[in-house]
């Protein structure tokens, strides 16, 4: 659902936003990449922070002020694409609390695919 969203919107590439385990096991990349969309990823660095995040979320930290909104907008800055998947719950968690734009949230979209609506 998530790669169709991506191909009826018209995008050709998109930033992925994952834990390092689905960035590893190319759950998206692979089947977006078949589907003619290009994938950026963060850098090893952006990537052992972006875990950190998740982590954080996990431990119910309370870090989510200033300094995270700041790393993730340095993060997709460097991406090639401001469009970015959160492939992952706790990112969901993150980009919802931040009031984060231009994300494709794979969850969201199953939701709006079952209930007919668009929230993404």
């Amino acid at each position: 659902m998530t790669v169709q969203r991506l191909f009826d919107d018209g995008l050709k590439e998109i930033g992925l936003l994952a834990t390092p385990t689905t960035v590893r096991t190319k759950l998206y990349e692979d089947v977006l990449q078949r589907s003619g969309i290009s994938v950026a990823l963060p850098d090893k660095t952006q990537q052992e922070r972006l875990e950190t995040m998740i982590r954080d979320v996990i431990a119910g930290s309370e870090a989510l002020g200033p300094q995270l909104i700041k790393e993730i907008a340095e993060l997709r800055a460097s991406m090639t694409t401001n469009m970015v998947i959160v492939g992952c719950t706790e990112l969901t968690v993150i980009a919802n609390e931040l009031g984060l734009a231009d994300i494709y949230d794979p969850l969201a979209i199953v939701v709006d695919e079952v209930f007919g609506g668009r929230h993404v």
